[in-house]
């Protein structure tokens, strides 16, 4: 079963670790959550926690179990502008919204065997959105975006992983 992020989150801020990263860099904030999970919605990775300076343009990654500053700071994928903060005080727990996804796809894409997920927990017009990808069985991909505070489904669609490929010509 899926983690909740709270107390995950609350693990990394009590943390010595992220005391002294947050005191050597204060302009740091959470950008996003991602994991990637199995087939049953259990993790088969670490969860990874995204904090982004707006000053410096780049983002670094803490990681849970033990809790690790993962590597150097990196450049930022982004789209323009700056990564906005994400807010967790209101916000819909993993596990719910991972639910949510699985009634978007019994009930819009029955028949689709899934094989893993890609989870993300992201901020998009400053509201939390979830951002989550299943991957099939027959290479589809359904994505379906869920508003992380109120857990309406703002949307999903089904493109088959071959599409990428003509993405990139």
């Amino acid at each position: 079963m899926v983690k909740k992020i709270k107390p995950m989150l609350q693990t990394i801020y009590d943390s010595e670790k992220y005391k002294e990263f947050h005191t050597n860099y204060p302009d740091y904030y959470l950008a996003h959550c991602f994991v990637q999970l199995d087939q049953k919605g259990d993790e088969n990775k670490q969860w990874q926690f995204g904090f982004y300076s707006p000053e410096k343009d780049n983002i670094t990654t803490f990681t849970i179990e033990p809790i690790i500053k993962r590597g150097e700071f990196e450049e930022a994928f982004k789209e323009g502008g700056v990564i906005a903060k994400l807010h967790t005080e209101e916000l819909l727990e993993s596990d719910k919204a991972l639910d949510i996804v699985h009634e978007v796809i019994d009930k819009e894409y029955k028949g689709e065997l899934i094989n893993n997920y890609i989870f993300i927990l992201q901020s998009i017009e400053n509201k939390p959105i979830y951002n989550v990808t299943a991957i099939s069985a027959s290479f589809a991909m359904i994505t379906t975006k869920i508003d992380g505070i109120s857990g309406d489904v703002l949307g999903h669609q089904k493109r088959s992983i071959l599409e990428l490929r003509k993405d990139e010509e």
